[in-house]
């Protein structure tokens, strides 16, 4: 090797070492996924409304009290009732007969999915084990009377149910509401305002998430699985607006915890009425 040839290899070493220096600090890596890895990723964040990242044990549920109502909000035009399940377009319900001087008018087959919606509920009424007191409200979709007898609401508990089974005569108003609550005793104590049917269970809704079946035979009318809230508080539902288009009821980010009262003002919450004290976003 020539003798000229030395100090230029140095001189390249120590210029890869100036540039090194010189380049940006690495960022520090995260810890491996697991131990055994050996490579390192960046965490994501966390997007709560994102059913595939959802942080079961950090959700906060939304707090969006409506604006006051204005002084003529009571009044309804009965003429622009729609039925809120996809029915091409029809302005009312298809399986709807023509009026015969005050006869119910039933809806047409059996139940399907759609019929009745989750639109709130109660995970806890009061604090501690024992709780008697939740309750879920069904919203039907329909304007014409449904049949419900048969029809099952139910929430897993281990490999078992928490079951309610609607009697046989059961019925649900054209666009009316039932509830399913904890007991009958609790029902009579809060005073619901619609007809109520009990689990004869207690601590059937889960503080830490859980799963919401309606179902009648085998057809799955309505399911949601809710998340576990980390702003709940007893004796506080929550309630999928009434202003929110339905197609965005999976979504928890639109719920919210609600305002009104009833129970003697005990409980919050607007079982068997519109959910009008909340609004969507």
């Amino acid at each position: 090797m020539r003798h000229w040839a030395l100090p230029l290899a140095a001189a390249s070493l120590a210029l890869a070492s100036v540039l090194a220096a010189c380049s940006d600090t690495p960022v520090a890596k995260k810890a491996p996924v697991l131990p055994e890895d050996d490579f390192f990723v960046e965490e994501e964040p966390i997007v709560p409304s994102d059913p595939d990242t959802v942080n079961p044990n950090s959700f906060q549920a939304g707090e969006r009290p409506a604006a006051p109502e204005p002084d003529d909000a009571g009044v309804s035009d009965a003429s622009t009732a729609t039925d809120a399940r996809a029915d091409g377009g029809a302005g009312v319900d298809a399986s709807v007969p023509p009026s015969d001087g005050g006869a119910t008018a039933y809806c047409a087959g059996p139940l399907v999915a759609g019929d009745l919606q989750i639109t709130e509920f109660l995970v806890s009424s009061r604090s501690g084990s024992g709780d008697d007191g939740e309750w879920i409200e069904l919203s039907s979709t329909r304007t014409c009377t449904l049949r419900v007898g048969g029809l099952v609401v139910e929430s897993p508990r281990g490999t078992a149910f928490d079951r309610a089974t609607l009697p046989a005569d059961a019925e649900v108003a054209p666009l009316g509401k039932i509830v399913v609550v904890g007991t009958a005793a609790k029902a009579t104590s809060y005073a619901l305002p619609v007809a109520s049917f009990p689990f004869a269970a207690t601590d059937v809704l889960k503080n830490d998430g859980d799963r919401m079946t309606v179902r009648s035979g085998t057809t799955i009318v309505d399911q949601l699985d809710y998340p576990a809230f980390s702003n709940l508080t007893a004796g506080r539902s929550i309630a999928f607006p009434k202003n929110c288009p339905a197609n965005v009821r999976s979504d928890w980010a639109r719920w919210s915890l609600t305002f009104s009262t009833y129970a003697q003002g005990t409980q919050r919450g607007t079982p068997g009425r519109d959910n009008t004290d909340v609004t969507c976003y």
